[in-house]
């Protein structure tokens, strides 16, 4: 499957949110070019908010693990895996 960049999209986040439990939720807004490469990417017909939600917390956390030093399995919780 490829799933190399290669148009131009837009994906940032718009709000963080502190859940006051040692949590973030973030909001974030796509383009419809992003939406269409991710679903490509990710072999989807339509939009998946589930896919979507697993394949950020993965990337998300596997980078503050690698930017902090620490296991990533601490961050992530027995729901989300």
């Amino acid at each position: 499957m490829n799933n190399k960049r290669t148009d131009s999209w837009k994906l940032e986040i718009t709000n963080e949110i502190d859940n006051g439990n040692g949590t973030w939720t973030l909001m974030f807004d796509a383009d419809d070019a992003f939406c269409e490469w991710f679903k490509k990417s990710q072999g989807l017909k339509r939009w998946s908010q589930k896919r979507f939600q697993k394949i950020m917390l993965k990337a998300i956390t596997e980078a503050v693990a690698r930017e902090e030093g620490v296991n990533k399995r601490l961050f992530i919780s027995d729901e989300d895996k």
